[in-house]
């Protein structure tokens, strides 16, 4: 008797192989090696392999792997998948940008930044007593 692919044949019967479950509605089996939670680390996710890898373990989108744990800030640590022309601030729920100190302003796109011009800045602003900015009246 030939069994189908991820089956094997007990007594007689095409069984689905260890980590294996039969799909109802294809009949099929299918890899269920998540169950078991078989990444090392909780914070972890296990996602379901094609078949060749029975699994894979990944943190969470914006996460990254530190080698123990998966610690917010992937955006962060890879440029490539975040937007900030000069900085990027870790938040607990993904990233923002923000501009070197003194000399750059965040622009409206909330990604680049501006140069800072002090004289017209202070031309149109005053700082009030609590060290907040105001336009001039």
């Amino acid at each position: 008797m030939k069994c189908g692919e991820n089956e094997e044949c007990v007594d007689s019967t095409c069984d689905c192989k260890k980590n294996y479950e039969r799909e109802n509605s294809t009949g099929k089996c299918d890899a269920h090696f998540c169950v078991s939670n078989p990444c090392p680390v909780d914070d972890l996710i296990c996602t379901e392999g094609d078949g060749i890898r029975s699994y894979k373990c990944a943190c969470k989108s914006g996460y990254a792997f530190n080698g123990t744990h998966c610690k917010a800030g992937a955006f962060c640590t890879f440029p490539g998948l975040n937007s900030c022309q000069q900085e990027c601030i870790v938040e607990e729920d993904g990233y923002a940008c923000g501009c070197n100190k003194n000399h750059f302003v965040l622009k409206a796109d909330n990604k680049t930044c501006g140069e800072f011009h002090r004289k017209r800045f202070n031309r149109f602003m005053r700082m009030n007593c609590f060290g907040i900015q105001k336009p001039l009246r």
